[in-house]
């Protein structure tokens, strides 16, 4: 898929996949972060690329020294031959009496755009050819559930 990962335009063409699959309507993933918008590092990896925040080329976490959100991380990963790798390391969030809340819509919503990203993967794959309408991706048919 990303077959040119070491040339030069691999970050453009990372970017551009990302931004076109992972598309929100409403600024959707806005209420939570790290999130997809915020990994603006462009990473190499072994088989492919990644957009990261808060990880360094090797993995490595970020040192931005101490304080509450010091250990957050975001990373898309596509690679050569079109895996999608999405991780994150905050679910949740502490709230003011010491205790853990989730985030109810994050889940969904990076799951919706991960979906996005294999549609956009899968319609640059196909290069423009017909796909049957059996098989076409419809993205826009999944949803964040709504409170």
């Amino acid at each position: 898929m990303l077959s040119e990962t070491h040339s030069q335009d691999a970050h453009a063409q990372l970017y551009s996949l990302l931004t076109e699959g992972g598309r929100l309507p409403d600024g959707l993933g806005q209420s939570f972060a790290p999130n997809l918008s915020s990994s603006a590092t462009f990473q190499r990896r072994s088989d492919g690329a990644a957009m990261t925040s808060g990880l360094d080329s090797g993995r490595v976490l970020v040192d931005r020294g101490t304080g509450r959100f010091n250990e957050d991380v975001f990373e898309v990963e596509v690679s050569e031959d079109g895996v999608i790798r999405l991780l994150t390391t905050r679910l949740s969030d502490e709230v003011r009496d010491g205790s853990q809340m989730l985030f109810p819509t994050m889940m969904p919503i990076l799951v919706r755009q991960a979906v996005g990203i294999a549609a956009a993967v899968a319609h640059r794959v196909n290069d423009g050819r017909k796909v049957s309408r059996n098989r076409r991706l419809k993205t826009e048919q999944v949803r964040a559930p709504s409170d």
